[in-house]
């Protein structure tokens, strides 16, 4: 494994994390301040730093125990969803494998995306 992949998650969680904090309730220093960048986000607003791997389209998520009880539910919906999405844009994805069977179904077709990003049988393995 090369110096690369082990720092890239550590960077990446470090990056994901803080916009969430600033937002959060904790301190923000007034330059990088959303509204002084003209993005205006409600106070009740939850960010919730994550990591999207766009080769087996994984994503991690960050700090779930912060997420207070108000808003459980609403990130309950949000990750059933977007875990629907993953199903769907891996299906698409393999329409375009010739490994794949053709008649997948959505569960199968993560499954197979999921898997084909560690296989070095593949002429360029997404690992």
């Amino acid at each position: 494994m090369s110096r690369l992949t082990t720092v890239a998650p550590v960077v990446v969680a470090v990056v994901a994390r803080i916009p969430c904090l600033f937002q959060n309730g904790q301190r923000c220093p007034r330059p990088y301040h959303p509204e002084n960048r003209g993005f205006l986000i409600p106070d009740e607003t939850l960010l919730v730093g994550s990591y999207h791997n766009t080769c087996d389209d994984s994503i991690t998520w960050f700090d779930l125990d912060a997420i207070p009880v108000s808003h459980r539910d609403q990130f309950e919906h949000a990750r059933d969803q977007i875990n629907e999405a993953r199903k769907r844009n891996a299906h698409e994805r393999c329409r375009r494998f010739e490994t794949a069977e053709l008649d997948c179904s959505f569960d199968e077709a993560l499954k197979h995306v999921e898997t084909r990003a560690e296989d070095l049988s593949q002429v360029r393995p997404e690992y």
